[in-house]
């Protein structure tokens, strides 16, 4: 059958049979090109998997092998790996990893969970719900988290929330709190300190793997390797030493810190008694977060007021007599939880004289006395300032700042309330002289301005 136009073959039959025969002949050029060039039988048995065998590589991965194995073996030995696995060390009971990084303002945490995608915001945990007041997992009852969006084998960041329910920023040079969950029994003999410490430890540097200097090694004796052995095993032992020479000069250098009564104010020291600066001679320098804190009850008259409450109730429990009742404040339940706490289960009974004696200190000689703290107390706003100076020159508004006034100073002192007098401006202005009235800074303004202050905490 003759071909026609671009036809190359005549049938379906003449189309295998050359497809048949291109398959044969290319199977046939590859045989040909995997065969050695030289022919030889010895040269054909020198290639092992595509490479050939060569004696002195062969030497050297045995010499590499026998210097690692001696090298972590020696590292071991000196603790300097630990020989359980990392995670095994992380499975530290829930409650104790919360509590050892909690801040002494938090009283509840939340978890940060990432989302879905890169691009969705991170989500919260807890959720306020209708089995949930409260937005947060409490720290004192400890309230173990209860998400099933959390994943076993992962690390959560931590949101430290203080007793108004806002959350503790962190301050410069902290780390960033995490929880490693799990799911499953905590790791028996493992703790805190031994996270803190496997978390401290310094990796180890890798070693340089220059092939020259293999290939050097190679041709050397075992003598030579047993010398490098012995060399970086050496330097690991230094490294050990110097680690312990530091961790004694740091000790002495925390015990050389001074006390809190070296870094008060020498008029402060001279207004106070023999046993308050005995007892202040005690007490460490404060910290920014035992500053900040002393700072959140010299500058709210109303916690100052559940303080005394607190000192009152201790002693009546100590000698059996009544306890006294509650001061009329406007203290959230949560507030005066958070500070009945503090107060009796983790702050000295030095705290209670500290407060009140810089709570006195500023209402005498005003707010700039506190600039030795490591956390000043800062001046009020220019809104609160133009709010005084308003109230001031209306008639009532000042009748009115007199009346809240002398109810905080009778607290103080164990005197009867007076009544609330009749004013014709609205709750809203009320509330916020109130809330005026709460902040000791403003206080001190309004008696700058008004009179002085009848009511003085020395004791």
């Amino acid at each position: 059958m003759p071909l026609t136009g671009r036809q190359k073959t005549c049938g379906s039959k003449c189309r295998s049979a050359r497809y048949r025969e291109r398959k044969q002949q290319q199977r046939d050029t590859s045989h040909q090109s995997a065969e050695p060039t030289t022919g030889s039988k010895d040269s054909a048995s020198s290639f092992v998997r595509g490479k050939r065998y060569d004696p002195t590589t062969t030497k050297l991965e045995q010499l590499v092998s026998a210097a690692t194995a001696r090298v972590v073996a020696a590292i071991q030995q000196l603790g300097a790996l630990s020989p359980q696995p990392a995670r095994d060390a992380w499975r530290v009971d829930i409650r104790d990893q919360v509590t050892s990084q909690a801040p002494k303002l938090a009283v509840g945490y939340r978890l940060v969970l990432a989302g879905r995608r890169e691009s969705d915001a991170p989500m919260l945990s807890p959720k306020r719900s209708r089995v949930r007041e409260v937005a947060w997992y409490t720290l004192t009852p400890f309230e173990y988290p209860d998400d099933l969006r959390l994943r076993d084998d992962r690390w959560y960041r931590i949101v430290w929330i203080d007793a108004q329910g806002h959350r503790i920023r962190l301050g410069p040079g902290e780390s960033v709190p995490g929880l490693y969950y799990f799911v499953g029994p905590a790791q028996p003999g493992f703790g805190i300190t031994t996270v803190q410490q496997s978390a401290q430890q310094p990796a180890v540097a890798p070693i340089p793997q220059d092939p020259t200097s293999l290939t050097a090694h190679a041709n050397d004796s075992t003598h030579d390797t047993e010398e490098m052995v012995n060399t970086f095993v050496a330097e690991l032992e230094k490294e050990q030493a110097k680690k312990k020479a530091a961790s004694a000069v740091a000790a002495q250098v925390a015990m050389m810190k001074p006390s809190l009564l070296a870094t008060l104010p020498p008029q402060l020291v001279a207004e106070t008694t023999k046993e308050d600066r005995a007892a202040l001679a005690t007490m460490p320098a404060l910290s920014i977060d035992d500053s900040y804190l002393v700072l959140r009850f010299v500058r709210q008259p109303e916690w100052m007021l559940q303080l005394l409450h607190e000192e009152r109730c201790a002693a009546a429990r100590a000698t059996g007599g009544p306890v006294p009742a509650e001061p009329r404040t406007t203290l959230t339940h949560e507030e005066r939880k958070f500070i009945h706490e503090l107060l009796t289960n983790k702050m000295p009974a030095t705290f209670l004289l500290l407060c009140k004696l810089l709570f006195s200190y500023v209402r005498t000689y005003g707010r700039e006395v506190l600039d030795f703290l490591p956390t000043p107390l800062p001046p009020p706003s220019e809104e609160d300032l133009q709010r005084l100076q308003n109230a001031m020159s209306h008639p009532q508004k000042r009748m009115y700042l007199d009346y809240l006034h002398t109810n905080q100073e009778s607290l103080f002192l164990g005197l009867r309330m007076i009544e609330e007098p009749d004013v014709s401006f609205t709750s809203k202005e009320r509330t916020q002289l109130r809330r005026m009235m709460r902040d000791t800074r403003m206080v001190i303004l309004y008696e700058m301005k008004g009179y002085p202050p009848f009511m003085r905490l020395k004791g």
